[in-house]
């Protein structure tokens, strides 16, 4: 990641922290990072958009949290989950005042709904495989209704005590706690009830997603189809052109298939060089790829 754009996450994550996300200007971020307004704009369009990208840096260091814990063969399954968990409520804890935003409107607020979906379906596919580790067959008819329950219960009982004067959670006895409560509701279940959500469910709502994710990736390389087109028609030296078609081509590799994952440091150096192009006919199709891009990055 951009130095200069690591060096404002990271002084505004402080700020946001000891003075709350809604508490903290942008004034006091480009004081914090010892630069300019203009320096904060080059890299961010508001503090809702910093807020957002902490957020999804958050989200990847869970993750590897996460994968660590579930790489340790010496723990059982039960404390294997718990570890998660513990993590889990941590990561919520830790960056409350960040998550203040998904509850403000802001003009980036499409690309946080988009992303708080896909973590929502992270979660749920974790907690079904984890309970199904942990209860066996017992709970296979009813995973899913059980990952949704403990999913729920575990965000719902965060919001509640976080954001209330509670100075100190233990969170090894809130784990604990919340794992009795699902050893009941395991119990609770009759086998001639008919799960509500289930494996079919979630795949239509993953196969939704997947088509949105395919549906963007075209849009975006048939922009960047229209950007060679005016390419060539633009007079350029042809060294100038070649520069810029190699940049168009980069750029045009992070979307050549959703299996990979777009480089974000990668996008934005590629944006950053045609922005400053200035090439003739450019600007009204690069402002368009521009935000159908940070549509979802």
């Amino acid at each position: 990641m951009n130095t200069m754009r690591s060096k404002i996450m990271r002084e505004a994550a402080k700020l946001f922290q000891e003075k709350g996300i809604l508490a903290t200007s942008i004034q006091d971020i480009v004081n914090q990072s010892g630069i300019s307004k203009g320096s904060f704009y080059n890299h961010f369009k508001s503090k809702e958009e910093l807020a957002f990208y902490l957020i999804k840096q958050k989200r990847e260091e869970l993750w590897e949290t996460i994968q660590a814990i579930e790489a340790n063969e010496r723990s059982t399954d039960r404390e294997r989950f718990a570890a998660q968990a513990k993590a889990y409520l941590k990561h919520l804890y830790d960056n409350r005042e960040l998550l203040r935003i998904t509850f403000q409107k802001w003009k980036g607020q499409k690309k946080l709904s988009h992303f708080l979906s896909k973590a929502q379906h992270q979660d749920l596919q974790w907690l079904s495989k984890q309970l199904t580790c942990l209860y066996g067959e017992e709970v296979s008819d009813y995973v899913y209704d059980c990952a949704a329950l403990l999913g729920g219960i575990m965000v719902s009982y965060s919001i509640y005590l976080f954001i209330s004067d509670t100075k100190e959670i233990d969170l090894n006895e809130f784990v604990n706690y919340l794992l009795r409560r699902m050893d009941g509701i395991i119990k609770s279940f009759d086998k001639n009830e008919k799960p509500i959500f289930t494996k079919n469910i979630l795949d239509q709502l993953l196969q939704i997603e997947r088509q949105e994710t395919i549906h963007y990736y075209k849009k975006v390389r048939s922009l960047i189809h229209r950007l060679r087109t005016k390419l060539g028609e633009a007079k350029l030296e042809k060294r100038e052109c070649d520069k810029i078609a190699a940049s168009l081509d980069l750029l045009e590799n992070e979307f050549a298939t959703i299996e990979h994952k777009p480089r974000e440091y990668i996008i934005e150096g590629m944006i950053l060089y045609l922005e400053k192009q200035k090439i003739p006919g450019f600007a009204e199709t690069l402002e368009q790829l521009i935000n159908v891009v940070h549509s979802r990055i």
